[in-house]
């Protein structure tokens, strides 16, 4: 496997409970080497043709509109696959999620971790997790392996590691936002039509 493909797992949160997953593996030569192809057969009993996109160098796997235990359970689903492929016990992925409900919208708390201790034989080899979020998200510390740009976390994922991030994000209730500013303007507008009525009837009146 040293070096051959490049692998991203792709999470777009941004339904929050209508998760897209993808995965996609790039290889690096011209051609697929045999894990891969037994690999992609494997992955074709279980899944149907509209889920799963390949070419002579690119592997392409999506799943739409999961729950956090569904997406949870395709990942795990997957590297079990991959574990009887290249003979090595990947541990499954544990994805915690927390909700906090405020007035103007959620807040939501994300634990990920990821055993890669038994991968570490295989050198080298690039995975990568991106995660896309609803709005800016925070991290409560620095990560060597991952960057962040504003709503999105590439997370380089490091063989013969145990892999973890802890991050939240905002979900706004934007319809209450909308509806809370159109009264604020409304109410803003009713006091200067007022605040000018008043001055008006203060000025002094003309003799008749």
């Amino acid at each position: 496997l040293s070096g051959c493909v490049r692998i991203e797992n792709n999470l777009d949160l941004r339904g929050i409970d209508s998760i897209n997953y993808e995965l996609r593996i790039d290889s690096k030569y011209l051609k697929k080497i045999p894990w891969q192809l037994n690999f992609e057969s494997e992955l074709k009993k279980f899944y149907t043709s509209k889920e799963i996109f390949t070419d002579d160098d690119m592997f392409l796997f999506r799943k739409k509109g999961l729950d956090i235990i569904e997406t949870e359970n395709q990942i795990n689903k997957i590297l079990k696959i991959a574990s009887a492929n290249i003979s090595t016990n990947l541990k499954d992925i544990e994805i915690d999620k927390l909700e906090k409900n405020y007035i103007l919208g959620s807040k939501y708390f994300y634990k990920i971790n990821l055993d890669l201790l038994d991968l570490e034989k295989f050198e080298d080899l690039e995975i990568f997790i991106n995660i896309i979020n609803p709005s800016k998200v925070s991290t409560y510390r620095d990560y060597n392996n991952i960057n962040i740009n504003k709503n999105k976390i590439t997370w380089e994922i490091l063989p013969g590691k145990i892999n973890q991030i802890e991050f939240s994000f905002w979900s706004w209730n934007r319809s209450l936002i909308w509806t809370s500013m159109v009264l604020l303007f409304i109410i803003f507008a009713y006091y200067i039509r007022k605040r000018k009525y008043q001055l008006g009837s203060n000025l002094p009146q003309l003799p008749s």
